[in-house]
């Protein structure tokens, strides 16, 4: 068990370091998504086009080697940077 929870803490210590690779305005586009909007309304948020959204979403999945949005949310709570319900 021990192992396994090493094996996790250096997961989640790379996972910061990529954290510190994405922008201001990918950290913050990392966040958005568990108010639960839609895309287009995300976007309307940060005043940028669906595109550049997607954009930004895949260089967050680029950066950190997550895999889908569900990743990225899940990576976001273990960091702290967001409070979900699930």
């Amino acid at each position: 068990m021990r192992a396994h929870a090493q094996t996790g803490a250096a997961y989640l210590k790379a996972k910061d370091a990529a954290y510190g690779t994405l922008t201001r305005r990918e950290q913050e586009v990392m966040r958005l998504p568990v108010e639960g909007l839609p895309r287009i309304e995300i976007a309307g948020k940060l005043f940028i086009t669906k595109k550049t959204l997607e954009n930004h979403t895949t260089r967050i999945l680029n950066k950190s080697s997550l895999r889908d949005t569900g990743e990225v949310l899940r990576y976001a709570e273990r960091l702290d940077l967001i409070e979900s319900d699930w």
